[in-house]
């Protein structure tokens, strides 16, 4: 799951998928690169290291199944973006979402981490 230099960079989690993005925010950061966290979790307590992430600097966006508030894949990822690297980690369902809706990308733009048993 390397991460590759881009102007923007929009990071896509479910739940404990953000721990792999958490540096490349960072990363992003200290390169005074912007970036846009679409973070989705099924309940709005407990948001896995979100202390952590609320401290960086980007725009961090919070969805909670639990309390109606979803993400919508398709309208807000379908579009591409000039120079932008997108990179998902989380559950198979988003994960499958995010990589149907970014068919139009640049080769090369959308990054995926799939955990498997």
């Amino acid at each position: 799951f390397p991460f590759k230099a881009a102007n923007r960079y929009i990071f896509v989690a479910g739940g404990i998928g953000i721990t792999p993005l958490i540096p490349m925010m960072r990363a992003a950061n200290r390169d005074h690169r912007p970036w846009t966290l679409l973070y989705c979790n099924r309940h709005k307590d407990g948001i896995p290291f979100f202390r952590e992430v609320s401290t960086l600097v980007g725009k961090i966006c919070i969805f909670c199944s639990e309390i109606g508030t979803r993400l919508d894949v398709e309208r807000t990822l379908s579009k591409p973006h000039h120079e932008t690297m997108i990179y998902c980690c989380g559950p198979e369902r988003l994960m499958t979402a995010v990589e149907a809706a970014t068919t139009t990308w640049p080769s090369g733009s959308v990054k995926f981490e799939w955990f498997s048993a």
